[in-house]
């Protein structure tokens, strides 16, 4: 990957992916796969701190993009009268 500024090599990167289903979790998939940069797709669910543990345990990633969220169950209305539900899907942090 190249060196720092102080000279140093970089550490190679390894990304974690959720969202693999959706617009951008595929398209991040599909840039790392053009770039040659190594990653892989979460598999815990976002409601499940442990599964999340577990899959950065795993996976040893550089870095996490977080991807997934509700789009709404049917429709945008839906994510306006279940906020709780929906904030809680698409923020999960430590």
């Amino acid at each position: 990957m190249g060196a720092t500024e102080n000279g140093s090599a970089a550490q190679p990167l390894k990304f974690l992916i959720y969202g693999r289903t959706g617009w951008i979790g595929g398209l991040l998939g599909k840039l790392c796969e053009a770039q040659k940069i190594d990653y892989v797709y979460g598999s815990g669910r976002l409601q499940n701190r442990a599964s999340l543990e577990a899959d950065i345990e795993s996976a040893q990633p550089t870095h996490v993009f977080n991807a997934a969220g509700v789009t709404g169950r049917p429709n945008v209305d839906w994510c306006e009268s279940h906020k709780v539900e929906t904030i809680r899907t698409m923020l999960s942090a430590r």
